[in-house]
């Protein structure tokens, strides 16, 4: 046995020499696991290979290849573990824009419908500001909900 500070280097039966490893972590690998997390992780593992399989296929096949390559694979991972980072910052950048598009876009037609009657009501400093403000907004949106 080693003392807290030494590394573990005793290989595991029918194995080939393994990585030296802090006691810590020795510990930490002997917890065992409860039935329902151990089929919970089997799960999203199975999962995730699923998902990397899919990505890394359709990589593939969107390039025209006979055969799924390493670069589809990493290409595939890449994808999957930028995925969730990407739809939040999308989803944020349109729920923004919505916001700021629907609350410019009625008080820009608000403020026009001022300035058309007579006499004049509306100020066009107002007019023009909704109004870059809403196309400002559109672009972001389109944008946004096209990446």
């Amino acid at each position: 046995m080693t003392n807290p500070g030494q590394q573990n280097t005793t290989p595991a039966s029918n194995q080939s020499p393994t990585i030296p490893l802090p006691q810590a972590t020795v510990k930490a690998l002997q917890k065992k696991f409860h039935p329902n997390a151990a089929q919970l992780a089997k799960e999203i593992a199975s999962n995730f290979a699923t998902a990397l399989v899919l990505h890394a296929k359709i990589s593939a096949f969107e390039r025209d290849d006979d055969d799924v390559s390493r670069n589809h694979v990493k290409e595939a991972l890449e994808t999957i573990r930028n995925q969730p980072k990407r739809r939040r910052w999308k989803e944020f950048t349109i729920f923004v824009s919505s916001t700021l598009l629907g609350v410019s876009g009625q008080g820009f037609v608000a403020e026009l419908l001022k300035y058309n009657i007579s006499p004049p009501t509306g100020d066009f400093a107002t007019i023009l500001t909704y109004g870059i403000i809403t196309l400002v907004s559109l672009t972001i949106a389109t944008i946004a909900i096209t990446r």
